[in-house]
């Protein structure tokens, strides 16, 4: 990990979770809260700019449950992994959680071992999220670069049933000389950063279907 990897802790004050959850041992970066709105808010004071970070919660908060923190996450664009800690009485909601995406429903007296364990795995999983928007992101600023007839030809790529088409077939759905549609396509490589028209196909593949 590049950056000190943060653990957002949302604490109910029933189960010294503050305490249970004091991972500095092993490098981490602990962030503490009494509610979820508290977190919210910081949150969005972050311009969602995280580094590599996940949320460690009890399922029962004083303004909301663990489902519903969920789902608000989800809504302000936050895409952050989330362990839980539940009570043997919880069932439903432990449920509720993990179909919402939640890494990991731990007991309250779990282990450290076990607790450590689930966080790395959410940190490992936030990393690849923070990867794959990178990318995506980086992928837009290419596309941009591409006239419309260009972003036209790209998006024949790949063609019927996703199989890829070549500079012949996309040249007959455009009515456009086979040597036309090869210079928008090595156009296209160019500005897209890519070594082959196998990685353009990829790409194609990746984004456009």
């Amino acid at each position: 990990m590049q950056h000190q990897a943060t653990v957002y802790v949302i604490d109910n004050g029933d189960d010294h979770l503050f305490d249970h959850a004091n991972l500095h041992f092993s490098g981490l970066k602990t962030v503490n809260f009494d509610c979820a709105q508290s977190l919210l808010n910081a949150l969005q004071s972050t311009h969602n700019d995280l580094t590599e970070s996940c949320i460690l919660a009890d399922i029962f908060l004083p303004d909301m449950c663990g489902p519903e923190l969920q789902k608000k996450l989800k809504r302000c664009g936050y895409d952050l992994p989330i362990v839980f800690f539940s009570p043997s009485n919880a069932l439903i909601q432990s449920i509720q959680g993990m179909r919402e995406g939640a890494v990991n429903v731990l007991e309250q007296h779990c282990s450290k071992a076990a607790l450590l364990d689930s966080v790395v795995e959410a940190l490992q999983q936030h990393a690849h999220i923070c990867q794959r928007h990178a990318e995506e992101k980086q992928y837009q600023r290419r596309y941009h670069r591409l006239t419309p007839r260009e972003r036209q030809v790209f998006s024949l790529i790949m063609g019927p049933e996703g199989r890829p088409s070549g500079s012949r077939e996309i040249s007959e759905r455009l009515f456009i000389s086979k040597r036309t549609a090869e210079h928008h396509i090595a156009a296209i490589k160019e500005k897209m950063e890519v070594p082959s028209t196998l990685a353009l196909i990829d790409m194609a593949r990746l984004y456009e279907c």
